[in-house]
């Protein structure tokens, strides 16, 4: 039951940051050290991967448990925990 719930919320915001990036939705699971889909350019990479960190940050806000996140995006723990962790700060710093 929750790992459906995950699918469809990921899947939800997915779509969501790959519009407001202007990319497509593959490109924001796609890892930043693989080589990829064509046409990934250093910057849409980064896009790419700034929508992905999002996605799995407002997983982990929305009560899913980190180590199903982890599993969902093929990841450890420890990265899903730093990864929360450096888009948070990332955030606050640009706050203030």
């Amino acid at each position: 039951m929750m790992q459906e719930a995950i699918v469809i919320d990921a899947t939800r915001l997915i779509k969501k940051y790959a519009e407001q990036y202007g990319l497509p939705p593959k490109w924001v699971m796609s890892r930043f050290d693989v080589g990829g889909p064509k046409g990934r350019t250093v910057q849409t990479r980064i896009e790419s991967s700034h929508a992905r960190h999002r996605v799995i940050t407002e997983l982990a806000d929305l009560g899913y448990p980190r180590d199903l996140i982890a599993r969902s995006f093929d990841l450890g723990r420890d990265a899903v925990n730093s990864i929360i962790k450096k888009f948070r700060q990332q955030q606050n710093e640009q706050r203030h």
